[in-house]
């Protein structure tokens, strides 16, 4: 069988959200499994999608938790994902560190009580852009 990226991510999105997932979290670890199943680590992609949606279920992962961030320091960047899925932790990683970087020369961030990471390499392309 054969399905488009973007029928996969609202075939993903939409069967995280049946469980227990905010829409904007849905969207994000569908974004994450996609990307890892189309860049062949099927092990970090689809695999993962009837895991991820018992475990919300179970409440073993918040699916409805929002990341929060802290700047302790102009360069340190400090998420705590509040026990949901890492992928919207590392989203907003993303959409501040670069950032950090041009302004310091060098930043660092942290993410703590998030779930399963995935393809790490992926988030490291993205920030790379």
């Amino acid at each position: 069988m054969k399905i488009s990226l973007s029928g996969a991510h609202a075939l993903v999105s939409d069967t995280l959200i049946r469980s227990k997932v905010s829409k904007d979290n849905a969207t994000s670890v569908a974004t994450a499994l996609v990307a890892a199943e189309a860049s062949g680590q099927g092990g970090h992609g689809f695999r993962r999608v009837p895991a991820y949606c018992a475990q919300a279920l179970a409440g073993k992962v918040d699916g409805f938790a929002t990341p929060t961030m802290q700047m302790p320091t102009p360069g340190v960047l400090r998420i705590d994902a509040q026990f949901g899925f890492a992928y919207p932790a590392l989203d907003l990683m993303v959409a501040h560190l670069p950032e950090m970087t041009c302004r310091q020369g060098i930043a660092i961030a942290s993410i703590h009580k998030s779930h399963h990471a995935g393809v790490m390499g992926l988030t490291v392309e993205r920030l790379a852009e």
